[in-house]
């Protein structure tokens, strides 16, 4: 059976992995990516029954790989920047191992913080979403939406 163009594929892609805020306080997180709205990435924060969910576009989480603190990527709520540095984790084998660090600053009117992600797993999440449904497709995704909620407008006016 195909389903869009995709032999039974999900529709959902998850990479978990734990986040450290600017306070060294640690807790779970999760990328998310949907199908049906492949222009963006969610970022799950906590656990469940009530994780905090912040979404990007899947361009900024790639514009924000190759950004420096000097120039994060993002206008608004959301802004990333990727840094070298020291993350430390649960692995004892990476403890004090300089890797990449993905930073995602967030900026709600409430107030705002600074989270510290693996940046080799968000690297690894964003090609994932690619290779899941490259950017050719998103933009078909995307157009379809687009004429459907077009001719939804349109029955309403009528």
């Amino acid at each position: 059976m195909r389903r869009s163009g995709m032999l039974n594929r999900p529709r959902y892609l998850t990479e978990y992995h734990m986040l450290r805020t600017e306070c060294g306080a640690t807790t779970p997180a999760a990328w998310l990516f949907d199908a049906e709205d492949p222009v963006a990435v969610t970022l799950a924060i906590g656990v469940a029954p009530k994780p905090v969910h912040w979404t990007m576009s899947r361009e900024l989480l790639a514009a924000g790989m190759c950004r420096t603190r000097l120039r994060p990527a993002g206008d608004g709520d959301v802004q990333v920047h990727a840094r070298l540095g020291v993350l430390d984790n649960d692995q004892p084998d990476l403890r004090g191992v300089r890797r990449p660090i993905l930073v995602v600053d967030l900026m709600p009117p409430e107030g705002s913080v600074r989270l510290f992600l693996d940046g080799l797993i968000a690297r690894i999440f964003l090609r994932r979403t690619y290779e899941f449904l490259p950017k050719r497709r998103e933009d078909r995704i995307v157009a379809r939406q687009i004429a459907a909620a077009e001719d939804r407008f349109r029955q309403v006016q009528s």
